[in-house]
């Protein structure tokens, strides 16, 4: 009897053995199968995630008509974009220099240069870009490469578009006009977001004083009322930008950038707006009150009639772009004031010529624009 309950004993666990084994493969083939289905939903949703923020991108800056160079992956550059943003930066451009600082804070026009010679390098979507700089002993980046000994001056004031941030010396607007008119010392007195009220502060303490055959130009494009007022843009600018990546360690603590308000009079107030309000997240109580968008062509009218009015020179316009029908446009047509027109159109074969990095006017642009305002000082007789 043991010998056949053996037997059976056998039999019976000979007979599980094969199924439990079975089912063990199975579970674990199942196991596998789960894993391998969910890597590859996990693919195909990062997959769907990078294809959605890579189009995302394309039409942003295809929108904006800038060319944009991603470095891994898209998502997170699409992030970066994003919270870059967010926190009020409107710019992501990185910057570094061979010395510094550049920009040093100013008591009167908020910011200026230090004098020297530098070589920046701009960093932006996994692209490069180098240029260099040279800013003479009066703190303005100079249009010449050596002194003129020309009689009368030609002032160029105005913002980066007339600066020309990006491009070496030569390649600038008022270093082209130099070369063109050499019996004029041109002098540059554009700064990165200058405004008309920086142009009249500067007008009014320039040495030698501005004379009667000296020509004084003065760009204007839509920005320029936001720049007046110090708009919130601006100070976005200013926060995070040329002027802070490449400022010496008090700049946005100490800099106060000037602005105008209209007096009950009707006359143009400055006063100075500390960057420091707007690093604290909300403006303290003793911050000053900017003036309303709305405000702000007013605002920027004022500081052109001040300027005719204090200057003995021949004032001009340069009219970077917007319509005929912009406000301050029709002001200064009411005035008489000569308008050189610099705008551009889609049949202009430069009219988009950006520096890649930061998206400025480029070299072709700048070549153009000065040939178009020098046709305008020769047409006018201003220059013979």
């Amino acid at each position: 009897m043991s010998e056949i309950g053996t037997s059976v004993g056998l039999q019976k666990h000979t007979g599980r053995q094969p199924r439990t084994s079975e089912y063990v493969r199975r579970q674990e083939l199942k196991g596998i199968r789960k894993i391998f289905g969910l890597g590859v939903l996990a693919v195909v949703v990062i997959l769907g995630v990078e294809s959605f923020s890579s189009y995302v991108l394309y039409r942003h800056f295809s929108r904006l008509n800038h060319s944009f160079y991603p470095v891994g992956s898209a998502t997170l550059a699409l992030a970066r974009h994003v919270v870059s943003k967010a926190k009020g930066r409107h710019d992501d451009v990185d910057l570094s220099i061979d010395h510094g600082p550049l920009f040093r804070a100013d008591e009167a026009l908020g910011y200026t240069m230090y004098p020297g010679k530098y070589q920046i390098t701009e960093k932006r979507y996994g692209k490069t870009h180098r240029f260099n700089l040279t800013v003479n002993d009066l703190g303005s980046r100079v249009a010449s490469d050596r002194p003129s000994a020309a009689s009368k001056r030609l002032y160029m004031a105005g913002d980066s578009a007339m600066f020309g941030w990006g491009l070496n010396d030569d390649q600038t607007m008022p270093w082209l006009l130099q070369t063109r008119f050499p019996q004029y010392e041109v002098v540059n007195l554009s700064l990165t977001s200058y405004s008309t009220i920086q142009a009249l502060q500067q007008l009014q303490h320039t040495s030698p004083k501005i004379g009667a055959d000296d020509i004084v130009v003065l760009t204007y494009h839509p920005i320029t009322n936001g720049f007046n007022v110090v708009s919130a843009e601006m100070l976005g600018y200013l926060k995070s930008g040329f002027e802070h990546q490449l400022g010496d360690e008090k700049l946005v603590h100490d800099m106060a950038v000037p602005f105008g308000t209209v007096g009950s009079g009707g006359e143009l107030v400055i006063g100075h707006y500390p960057i420091a309000c707007a690093q604290q997240g909300k403006a303290p109580a003793v911050c000053p009150r900017r003036p309303t968008p709305a405000e702000a062509t007013q605002v920027t009218e004022r500081a052109f009639d001040e300027i005719l009015a204090s200057q003995p020179g021949h004032v001009v316009v340069a009219l970077l772009s917007g319509p005929d029908s912009d406000p301050v446009v029709r002001h200064l047509k009411s005035k008489g004031v000569m308008i050189a027109d610099m705008r551009t159109d889609s049949s202009d074969p430069d009219a988009t010529d950006e520096v890649s990095i930061d998206e400025h006017a480029g070299p072709f642009w700048h070549r153009m624009v000065a040939e178009r305002l020098g046709d305008a000082l020769l047409k006018s007789g201003l220059i013979n």
